[in-house]
């Protein structure tokens, strides 16, 4: 679903007063569009009469008619993204963001939406993907907060997309909800969109001016930057643990021992990356992925360590020697557990994105094992609830 300018004439769209929602369509062919506008239209009158308290929403075909919009609810392939953002005064470009998200981690999404806004001048449009439980609710948030006037693309994520392909070992079962899959499948989720894309974990805030982080430098040959898991500044100054490879795969497994990658090569952390969709595509990335996913499911490729989680292992592997490094810090990360609390004020100050991965989320209670300073300013961008669904826990 698209929001901000409508995509049509005046003529052609209209509000349904009864709960102040006004009515667009996305990027269809010229018939189709005429059709969705009609249905709409009568939608905004039953919506005027008989769903006066209430959000509308009909399904007809494939397409979803909401009194929050018109959009293909099976991704709508024909829509051209770029259109969707103006051009940027200092570079010319708009800067794409991926995020995915559902349930009880949409405070989540809401805040690194907002973090970026407050933080950049730059034209950025976002591609939020959730599931089809949680769409509504977020549809909310947005169009009835501060950030209704954000460039937005709310896209229900097709879990077909990856039946039968998690299995979780470990202890972090939320690690098996299909969205944490979605950072597999950009081409897919961003149809007709083949440039450069920032995917963010949920479970971020973004401090610093994203064009930065849009910038950073992709080497030849390589395929996406990430930020290396052995920055010898930050292990010497704050002892924290470097996670080689052994430590997310089974060298125990001959599969894993035949590659030949050698078990002390220092990992990444896959919950901040930024790529180029045409060449992601072009070394059939998302084909990868998938093999060693679905793999998985029946050899013990992974190791049993539960921060080794169920997409770091493929990625490790289909991006050893591959990628670039980012400047570290646009990824400091270990807030949702003890390393974190070894970060002083003067480093999280300097830092431009706090990533609490591991069991410990910001907008949970804050416990005495995490830092209360990265909470506060994780605290910061987050934007309320306007349906009182969510509250933090406080």
């Amino acid at each position: 679903m698209v929001f901000g300018r409508p995509m049509m004439s005046r003529n052609w769209w209209s509000q349904c007063q009864g709960i102040g929602r006004r009515v667009y369509t996305c990027c269809l062919p010229r018939q189709k569009k005429v059709k969705l506008i009609q249905a709409a239209a009568i939608l905004t009158a039953l919506c005027i009469v008989y769903e006066a308290n209430a959000p509308c929403q009909y399904q007809i075909g494939t397409y979803l008619i909401s009194s929050f919009g018109v959009f293909n609810s099976d991704v709508d392939r024909l829509c051209r993204q770029d259109q969707f953002c103006t051009k940027d005064n200092s570079n010319g470009r708009c800067i794409h963001i991926l995020v995915a998200s559902s349930g009880s981690h949409l405070p989540g999404l809401v805040t690194v939406v907002n973090s970026v806004r407050k933080n950049t001048r730059a034209t950025v449009m976002f591609h939020l993907i959730t599931d089809s439980k949680s769409h509504v609710h977020l549809e909310q948030w947005f169009e009835r907060s501060e950030l209704h006037d954000v460039k937005r693309n709310i896209v229900i994520f097709n879990e077909s997309w990856v039946k039968d392909m998690v299995r979780v070992r470990g202890v972090r079962k939320e690690l098996g909800n299909p969205l944490n899959l979605a950072r597999y499948y950009p081409q897919w989720l961003i149809p007709n969109y083949e440039g450069r894309l920032i995917y963010i974990d949920d479970d971020c805030v973004v401090l610093g001016d994203i064009k930065e982080l849009f910038s950073t430098t992709i080497a030849p040959g390589h395929l996406v930057a990430f930020d290396s898991n052995c920055n010898k500044d930050v292990i010497k100054r704050f002892k924290i643990f470097p996670t080689p490879y052994v430590n997310y795969l089974n060298y125990s497994h001959p599969i894993i021992r035949k590659l030949g990658i050698p078990s002390q090569t220092c990992g990444f952390n896959a919950g901040v990356y930024v790529t180029n969709i045409s060449a992601w595509v072009n070394a059939h990335v998302t084909n990868q992925l998938e093999y060693w996913t679905r793999l998985n499911q029946k050899e013990l490729l992974y190791g049993l360590d539960p921060a080794s989680g169920v997409t770091q292992p493929p990625m490790l592997l289909v991006f050893y020697n591959r990628y670039s490094a980012m400047n570290s810090s646009w990824h400091v990360r270990h807030l949702g557990n003890r390393q974190g609390l070894r970060y002083d004020k003067d480093y999280l100050q300097r830092a431009r994105l706090l990533h609490w991965n591991g069991n410990y989320k910001p907008w949970q209670k804050p416990l005495e094992n995490v830092n209360a300073l990265a909470i506060e300013m994780w605290e910061k961008y987050y934007v309320p609830d306007p349906t009182g669904t969510f509250t933090l826990s406080r």
